[in-house]
């Protein structure tokens, strides 16, 4: 299972600095995470967590994260992986569909710690500063107690794998994005996990330095520090990003590996306080969840080292981790990548036919391809098909050369008069103008022509503001007529982002 596989890569690596917190500079050895693994699943196992249990973790980006999921699963329960910043209604609807025993987090609001308290399943709640008066909450250091039940930790090897898990037991339930509707429990296996792990090294070096930045409880951010343990590769945990912060740390620790969402990657490329001697350690650069503006990319690349590279991938949280993944190149404008190895894929039409070098719904099968929905076989039925094929929702298309481009969402699409318009071709001609900063468009019902396009936008100065005649015009220059934004332009000060960066629409 997922957490022999973790403990024996990092068994070798020792007294090696495995994390760092960036806050407080707090430091976790590999060593200490096997340890830690060890003691807090024994006394999980001791509080009756089992096989079929699942254990809920609430928390940001922190050096304990790592050892409290392994320790999870190291009972044989599932870890069910919640957003610190979610609002006790999107926790009410999370708690429904994993029905946790247990919450482990640092800390939590009133509204929260209130929803918790109030749903039955949930027995104990670890946090810091646990509130006295609230009878589920237990303090988070009781999770590494020596007690008479559990030995001390010198005696734990007895408790490595408790009640093992088979590799096609579910390691994680994430929230999928819920861009059809309300989020739906993701269920991925350890065998998915393991899977993953295979293709470390394409991510991942050993003897390099990470910023895990990407939250730990959205499949990327869990995927790559998992990586990054099993490669050794130390990661500066932060967080929250702040641009000061993040130079910061490149700086200090001499960081070599960046995974960026293309926002982050824009900002970077943007700031005049990001320069080539500030990201003068990297090696490689990792960005997804996107397309690139060309002139971002062409504008990080000339900071970067003359021997470093940048990579773009594909992925979704019902792929586990990225499937698609390659070095942008300049004759390859728009690639996703190819395809990792022992992933597979097709296009296929509406009608279900497989389609040859034509726009199509991406299709793909192999062992990262999730289980299925919890307790939502319907959707499930939807997503997988007979075949095992995971529908995948994105339109795209390949080369000759086998690179993959992902066009748009097809519930993205705006249907116009019998058109179809990518939201997506839109925002990057209007992301092309020096006074736009973010912009996402959507369809918005007209009564004669079905859908026409809308965009928002968030200007990049407030000296010069960029004005909606600006932006119609250069849309009016650069794509046809029927693609013009006849629904309007609206300037705000901010879009909605999904954790990892992605817009909203």
């Amino acid at each position: 299972n997922l957490v022999d596989c973790v403990l024996l890569s990092i068994k070798k690596y020792k007294h090696a600095i495995a994390q760092i917190d960036s806050i407080s500079s707090q430091t976790i050895t590999f060593d200490e995470i096997r340890t830690k693994t060890q003691q807090a699943s024994a006394f999980l196992f001791n509080k009756g967590i089992k096989n079929g249990d699942v254990v809920a973790i609430c928390s940001s980006n922190n050096i304990d994260y790592c050892w409290q999921i392994l320790a999870v699963l190291n009972t044989g329960a599932s870890c069910a992986l919640l957003s610190p910043t979610a609002t006790p209604r999107e926790l009410n609807h999370n708690l429904n569909i994993t029905k946790p025993k247990v919450i482990i987090g640092r800390h939590f609001s009133n509204e929260q710690l209130q929803v918790f308290e109030e749903t039955q399943c949930i027995k104990y709640i670890w946090l810091e500063n646990a509130p006295l008066s609230l009878t589920k909450c237990r303090p988070l250091s009781e999770l590494l107690q020596d007690n008479q039940e559990c030995g001390n930790s010198n005696q734990l090897s007895q408790w490595n794998g408790l009640c093992p898990a088979e590799g096609s037991d579910t390691a994680f339930i994430l929230s999928s994005s819920g861009s059809t509707g309300l989020p739906k429990g993701v269920l991925l296996s350890h065998n998915n996990l393991i899977t993953m792990l295979s293709h470390s090294g394409l991510f991942m070096r050993h003897g390099g330095t990470a910023i895990g930045l990407m939250p730990f409880y959205h499949a990327y951010g869990l995927g790559l520090m998992l990586m990054a343990l099993c490669e050794g590769m130390k990661m500066v945990v932060l967080p929250k990003f702040s641009l000061k912060t993040f130079i910061n740390i490149i700086i200090s620790y001499k960081v070599t590996h960046l995974h960026l969402v293309p926002s982050l990657l824009t900002t970077l490329a943007k700031s005049d306080d990001v320069t080539s001697k500030t990201l003068g350690s990297i090696q490689e650069v990792f960005t997804g969840a996107g397309a690139i503006i060309t002139k971002y990319q062409r504008a990080l690349i000339s900071k970067l080292p003359p021997t470093a590279k940048l990579y773009h991938s594909y992925g979704m949280t019902e792929t586990t981790f990225v499937v698609l993944f390659g070095e942008c190149r300049f004759d390859k404008l728009g690639a996703a990548g190819k395809l990792v190895p022992g992933v597979t894929a097709k296009i296929i039409s509406e009608d279900g036919e497989e389609l040859k070098g034509q726009l199509g719904e991406l299709c793909l099968r192999g062992n990262m391809i999730m289980s299925g929905y919890l307790d939502n076989p319907e959707a499930t039925s939807k997503a997988i098909d007979q075949g095992r094929w995971l529908h995948t929702g994105d339109l795209a298309y390949f080369d000759s050369d086998g690179y993959f481009y992902i066009v748009d969402r097809i519930k993205e699409m705006i249907k116009y008069q019998g058109y179809q318009i990518s939201p997506s071709e839109l925002e990057l001609v209007m992301l092309t103008h020096p006074g736009v900063s973010e912009v996402a468009v959507v369809g918005v019902p007209h009564e004669l022509y079905g859908e026409v396009p809308k965009a928002y936008v968030v200007r990049s100065s407030r000296e010069q503001p960029v004005t909606s005649e600006e932006l119609s015009n250069l849309i009016k220059d650069e794509l046809s007529q029927y693609k013009q934004l006849r629904g309007g332009i609206s300037f705000v000060d901010s879009l909605p982002t999904s954790p990892t960066g992605k817009i909203l629409r």
